[in-house]
């Protein structure tokens, strides 16, 4: 289970960054599959998540109010208080509103919360597998390490004048280092999230060296 979560985790970003329709609801996919993996693993074991809802009940309540917000927008023939004005538009050449929701455009709405619920599947998944110590140093190396592979793509890229996302010719940002994803700021972000698991790797290790130092 763990390996499969990182896995999934160091290849979420190939696929321009999981920033393109067919890359997020294969990744929304694959955390759907391997959350009931771990659910009916844990029933067939007898045994409930390591880590108790309750533990995480503040921070996991407002996230399912925010999924559960954003799943209303999507609701249809809402009275018109309630839904788009922008409905009325359609409403006064057909006669009738197409959909009459809080959401202008439903189906992008909803595409939004399968994203979001992917990143909270994949949060509940790394909080039950990555639990202890060593785990944990395992995932941040594990991560670290994605990091520093699409970096080290992005300035082979840059520095050779390839300037190509995988086999795509880059179409913005041409002159920044962008690895597999579109935007440079995206990428930033990444990157920016690798060097801290590095980081904090690296003190992990130094402090259990230096503990063994002491003994």
């Amino acid at each position: 289970m763990a390996n499969a979560l990182l896995l999934i985790v160091a290849l979420a970003p190939l696929p321009f960054g999981s920033n393109r329709p067919w890359a997020w609801s294969l990744l929304a996919l694959a955390t759907g599959v391997l959350l009931m993996l771990w659910t009916w693993r844990c029933w067939r074991r007898g045994a409930g998540q390591v880590v108790a809802a309750r533990r995480v009940r503040g921070p996991a309540l407002l996230f399912l109010l925010v999924c559960a917000y954003a799943a209303v927008q999507t609701v249809p023939e809402l009275p018109p208080p309630i839904a788009n004005p922008y409905w009325q538009l359609p409403a006064n050449l057909l006669g009738v509103a197409p959909y009459d929701s809080i959401s202008i455009d439903p189906a992008a709405t909803a595409t939004a919360l399968m994203r979001l619920l992917t990143y909270g599947g994949i949060f509940w998944l790394s909080l039950q597998t990555f639990r202890t110590v060593e785990q944990a140093d395992h995932a941040m190396f594990v991560v670290a390490l994605a990091a520093a592979v699409y970096s080290a793509y992005g300035l082979l890229m840059h520095f050779t004048g390839a300037e190509l996302i995988l086999w795509y010719a880059k179409w913005a940002h041409i002159d920044s280092v962008t690895g597999t994803f579109p935007n440079r700021n995206h990428f930033a972000t990444f990157t920016g999230l690798g060097l801290l698991c590095a980081l904090a790797w690296i003190a992990r290790q130094l402090g259990a060296a230096a503990n063994r130092r002491g003994e």
